[in-house]
C-alpha cells in the first residue's frame, strides 16, 4: 500500500469518534472526485510522515542476550531516514511490527523473528528483506552501477563480522 494511502488511513481513524473501528483503506477517490483529484497539485516529493521515528538509530544486541565469548556483534550505525524513502511503507522491514529489529530478531534467534536471527537477518544475500540482500539488488540499477562496478566484491573487512 503506498505510503500516502497509509498516512490518510491514520488520519482518518485519529479523526473518528471511535477510533478503534475497523476501516479498509482509505483512496483519494473516497472523497475527491476525478476533477477534483486532477485539480490537486502533484508535489515532486512527499514530506516525511513524522511519528517520532529517529532519524538514525544503531542497530545493537540485546545486553542481556550477549555472550562476549561467542557473539561478537558491534552496534551498527543505521540511517533510518535515508532509507525511508527506499520503500513504500515501513512493513518493507519491520514487517509485523514498529519494533527495532533485535526485538524479533535475537542473537540465537526467536519464534518472534521465524527464528532469523539478528545476523542473519542484515547479512543474508539472497533475500530482498536483509539489508545485504537489498543492497545487492539496488547496486545493479544503472544509476549506482558505476560506483558499485569498481568496488571489490566480497566481505568489507572494515564492516563485517
Amino acid at each position: 500500500m503506498p505510503l500516502i494511502s497509509l498516512a490518510l488511513t491514520a488520519i482518518v481513524r485519529l479523526a473518528r469518534k471511535n477510533p478503534d473501528e475497523k476501516a479498509g483503506p482509505v483512496k483519494c477517490a473516497g472523497c475527491h472526485d476525478l476533477m477534483k483529484q486532477k485539480a490537486i497539485e502533484k508535489v515532486a516529493e512527499v514530506p516525511r510522515l513524522e511519528r517520532k521515528q529517529p532519524d538514525a538509530v544503531l542497530v545493537k544486541t540485546s545486553v542481556t542476550e550477549v555472550d562476549s565469548k561467542t557473539h561478537k556483534m558491534p552496534p551498527v550505525a543505521y540511517n533510518h531516514k535515508a532509507h525511508e524513502g527506499y520503500n513504500d511503507t515501513c512493513r518493507v522491514c519491520h514487517h509485523a511490527s514498529m519494533d527495532a529489529c533485535s526485538k524479533c530478531h535475537t542473537i540465537s534467534g526467536s519464534k518472534d523473528g521465524k527464528f532469523v536471527n539478528l545476523e542473519r537477518s542484515m547479512h543474508t544475500a539472497k533475500s530482498q528483506k536483509a539489508c545485504i540482500g537489498c543492497h545487492e539488488e539496488k547496486q545493479d540499477a544503472k544509476k549506482c552501477a558505476g560506483c558499485h562496478d569498481m568496488m571489490e566484491k566480497g566481505k568489507m573487512k572494515g564492516n563485517c563480522l
